[in-house]
């Protein structure tokens, strides 16, 4: 799933639905992508912030 946020930046949500449940697909990362520097953010999933 993409989503454009408001600073003009890109949130990336990557996830997988291999084994178990169809229906269900489990969060693997969560990314943010500056077009303007074309650089990519991991989000840290304990503090929330996107780390370098």
């Amino acid at each position: 799933m993409t989503k454009n946020n408001q600073n003009n930046n890109y949130q990336i949500e990557v996830r997988n639905n291999q084994g178990g449940d169809p229906n269900v697909a489990h969060l693997t990362g969560t990314y943010q992508y500056d077009p303007a520097t074309n650089q990519i953010h991991e989000m840290n999933p304990i503090t929330g912030n996107y780390d370098n």
